[in-house]
């Protein structure tokens, strides 16, 4: 871990702050422990940077995005809420609209509001844009993983990667989706990121 939060320090400066980097190597480190199941280090890693990102006062959609990544990763779904909906009402176009209410879903699901995260389900399908190639049907199965049905997830993924949504590669969003995290252990789930030769 001492080398893992070296690198994270590490990260290069951009317009006078290191912060924006420091963040973005902390979620991703956090996601990738999350993934393989060191939950401990994840959430030790999130409680050391989610301060920092949300005392910095930085309101970047980029900052703000990793800190609920962070959240999440601590299981503090009420105090994601708000940021996420901020960054939904300040979303420049579609795909991140969607991604932003996709999020609000999960913390539906997360928090047993089962009705309202149907219902951000279906916002999400009567929204699908006519060159989607399955983002939708992804962001949809994030949201059925979170609501515990598994298969139902799986289907969407699959109907995602059918559509044309790139999925069985070493950078497929499958991979790394903290979102999609309750189906890491399905087998189904397992079979379809599997990389293809």
């Amino acid at each position: 871990m001492d080398e893992l939060k070296d690198f994270i320090e590490d990260a290069p400066a951009r317009q006078g702050s290191r912060l924006p980097g420091q963040a973005r190597r902390a979620t991703r480190a956090v996601n990738l422990l999350r993934m393989y199941r060191r939950d401990a280090d994840a959430r030790k890693l999130s409680a050391t940077w989610l301060p920092r990102i949300l005392i910095a006062g930085d309101t970047s959609t980029r900052l703000r995005g990793n800190a609920v990544a962070l959240l999440a990763a601590l299981g503090r779904w009420k105090e994601m809420q708000p940021i996420t909906e901020r960054l939904l009402l300040t979303a420049s176009d579609s795909g991140s609209r969607n991604h932003w209410l996709s999020i609000l879903g999960v913390i539906a699901a997360q928090t047993g509001d089962r009705a309202r995260a149907m219902q951000i389900e279906n916002q999400l399908e009567s929204g699908r844009g006519e060159f989607d190639y399955g983002f939708v049907d992804l962001l949809r199965a994030r949201i059925a993983a979170n609501l515990g049905e598994a298969d139902r997830a799986v289907s969407l993924a699959q109907r995602a990667q059918a559509a044309g949504l790139g999925l069985q590669s070493p950078g497929s969003p499958l991979n790394y989706d903290w979102a999609l995290l309750p189906l890491r252990d399905y087998k189904p789930f397992r079979d379809l990121i599997k990389p293809v030769d």
